[in-house]
């Protein structure tokens, strides 16, 4: 029977069958939910052998400690009503072991169930409050609540797990989830990496050497704005050509700096300078300028006692040479470190020398190498008849123009190859040769045979090019009524039943999208083969090309395309609408970048 009991009447019961505890924050989450829901499930009692009026909990022994807490907190008191059940002690353990049965809600149903809660007007404080949460976690919950019901679904039929629900809370489109869920559900293997990729066309997160060396700050004064990946701890960049562009400017102005300190020329470069020609080009020292004589004298003196003692402390057993050579190399250490920083250079030595700035990767940093002494040669080449010093050549193209370049290529690429099914049989049969019979390493091979389909999802209109459209006529041209049978074996049965030229058609499809490189000497012995032309698929245009390099090679291409006096009529123009007349120009038709026709 059910009866009401004082909670001062209550003990725990050494009948009870639940043994494990439960971990500590597990006790406060039921703690915050008994404060604000009271006791929602009774407890199962049997009257004490020991004490006539008191009761032991046979089950809802975590109800029990969780109410004394309470009490001991004062948010109770002693004559708290508990709903009990009460059992005797033949029924005591079967009704323990009973109650202690139960199926957990489905996560999703909690997801939803949390969001109904903010919905119906609860702020995420007070949720987080009520059920004894932190504020993060709630945030998480509530983010897996809004995802769409459709892919809610496939998580509760265990079609998708847990990740990839994850995955989809970059963005709280529904739409776009749904569109990515369609995709996800043609791929055999599909990753929240894909996931997050499509839903955000931007692999760049806050934590990129780019992103650091702009900031927050300017990223976001500028109209940037970020997706916030809960699960991941990190935040996207949604808009990495206004990034890029950000950080050209930056590294510009810093170039322009520099120049004004009269130095012979100033080289840039957003990566960590590691593939620079200049990296590893000699320097030399400025001029000790400040640095007060006696410290100069002291370093030279130190160094001839230096040298003194190097034939002694070849002997290993004179103790006390070893030591003082020890001694003197910390002190020359110390006295070069202020030698070094009263340095400066000459308007002399500034004008036949030069600086290479770069980003460091990890902080994002600036990196300056100063007083670049050119070789002999490049020295001559980059002298003027009157010896001044000509300005090193900037970089036309960005990394992050470079990188959408190669994509458009190569998506334009797969979609020529896949026309020709049997020179992709030769290709695909050649690199599984290559794999099993020569021990081919994977970045050597012409395909990704292990069918790493490419997405070129950080290109953000790869999408919407032709060679896209001519890819996805190709895929609707298939015969692939054989995927719609139950299990591996009924649908590989189907395929073998199907023609040759079905088959090879699909081989082309599924080869040509892993294609690893458009620029591999094999992709460019096919692409002479099938007489690839690049300007059929991929045209540059304001926003894909001429907006995102400078100003000064605007007007040269402008000089190729119409000649001089057309482009010096246009020489104080606006970039923007620079790029604009370029995009407009007939002449434009079938022009493809410098970058682009030397891959080809």
């Amino acid at each position: 029977m059910e009866t009401q009991i004082s909670l001062k009447n209550l003990t725990l019961s050494p009948l009870n069958v639940r043994k494990v505890k439960t971990s500590a924050e597990e006790d406060a989450q039921l703690r915050a939910l008994i404060e604000s829901q009271g006791v929602l499930q009774n407890l199962i009692v049997i009257p004490s052998p020991d004490a006539e009026g008191r009761y032991e909990v046979i089950a809802g022994g975590r109800r029990l400690s969780a109410l004394n807490h309470l009490l001991a907190e004062g948010k109770i008191d002693a004559e708290f009503p508990v709903r009990c059940v009460v059992k005797t002690e033949s029924e005591a353990i079967e009704a323990s072991l009973a109650e202690n049965y139960r199926s957990d809600m489905h996560p999703a149903d909690r997801f939803v169930a949390y969001k109904a809660m903010l919905d119906a007007g609860r702020s995420i404080e007070d949720i987080a409050k009520r059920f004894g949460k932190p504020v993060t976690e709630v945030k998480k919950l509530l983010k897996l609540g809004a995802v769409s019901p459709v892919i809610l679904d496939a998580f509760r039929s265990q079609e998708m797990n847990f990740d990839m629900v994850m995955a989809f809370t970059v963005t709280d489109d529904q739409k776009a989830q749904d569109s990515v869920f369609a995709e996800v559900k043609e791929q055999y293997h599909p990753s929240p990496r894909f996931v997050r990729q499509k839903l955000l066309n931007t692999d760049v997160t806050t934590e990129d050497t780019t992103f650091k060396f702009v900031g927050q700050e300017a990223y976001e004064a500028a109209g940037g704005t970020l997706s916030e990946d809960l699960f991941a701890d990190s935040q996207y960049v949604n808009d990495v050509d206004l990034l890029n562009r950000l950080a050209d400017e930056k590294l510009e102005k810093l170039q322009e700096s520099f120049k004004a300190e009269g130095w012979g020329f100033v080289e840039a470069t957003l990566d960590g300078g590691y593939s620079h020609p200049l990296r590893f080009a000699p320097c030399i020292d400025g001029e000790i300028i400040t640095a007060p004589d006696s410290v100069v004298h002291e370093f030279e003196a130190k160094e001839r006692e230096l040298e003194g003692l190097m034939e002694a402390v070849s002997d290993h057993e004179d103790e006390e040479a070893n030591e003082r050579f020890r001694q003197l190399n910390e002190e020359l250490s110390d006295l070069k470190e202020t030698i070094d920083t009263s340095r400066e250079f000459s308007d002399e030595q500034k004008q036949s020398t030069g600086v290479l700035l770069s980003v460091d990767f990890r902080t994002g940093e600036l990196v300056t190498k100063v007083g670049i002494a050119l070789p002999k040669k490049q020295s001559e080449k980059a002298q003027n008849e009157d010896g001044t010093v000509v300005e090193a050549p900037q970089p036309t193209e960005s990394n992050a123009l470079k990188s959408d370049l190669e994509a458009y290529r190569l998506q334009a690429l797969e979609a020529a190859v896949m026309q020709k099914a049997e020179i992709c049989l030769d290709m695909t049969v050649f690199t599984m040769a290559k794999t099993v019979l020569a021990g081919s390493t994977w970045y050597r091979r012409p395909l990704g045979i292990d069918l790493d389909v490419n997405t070129f999802s950080a290109t953000k209109d790869i999408e919407e090019t032709s060679a896209a459209a001519e890819i996805r006529k190709h895929r609707d041209a298939l015969e692939l009524n054989w995927l719609a049978q139950e299990g591996d074996l009924e649908q590989f049965k189907t395929f073998q039943k199907l023609s040759r030229a079905s088959k090879l058609n699909i081989l082309a499809h599924c080869s040509a999208q892993t294609l690893r490189c458009a620029t591999n000497e094999v992709e460019q012995y096919v692409a002479e083969q099938i007489k690839f032309d690049l300007s059929k698929h991929w045209q540059p245009t304001k926003a894909n090309y001429f907006n995102r390099i400078r100003k000064g090679k605007l007007i040269e291409i402008l000089k190729d395309l119409k000649g001089d006096e057309f482009a010096l009529s246009q020489a104080d123009a606006k970039k923007g609408d620079l790029a604009t007349i370029l995009d407009e120009l007939d002449e434009t038709k079938g022009w493809l970048p410098d970058s682009l026709t030397k891959a080809a």
